[in-house]
């Protein structure tokens, strides 16, 4: 599995991380720097997003044959 920038969502661009100890992730696409707690957040937010997408999906009714 690729990582993908949460800065450009480019699912080819190459996403470096930073070995030195920061904890910072680099993106060869659109050159953003972020860190691993932006990677963490933003998954999460999504998570949420989706949960709740996937909720109203499996509300919706239907009808039996």
């Amino acid at each position: 599995m690729n990582a993908i920038c949460i800065k450009c969502w480019n699912p080819d661009a190459l996403v470096k991380m930073h070995l030195d100890g920061t904890g910072e992730f680099e993106c060869a696409e659109c050159d953003e720097t972020f860190s691993c707690q932006e990677v963490t957040d933003c998954l999460a937010a999504m998570q949420g997003k989706w949960a709740k997408l996937i909720k109203w999906a499996e509300s919706y009714p239907t009808v039996e044959a």
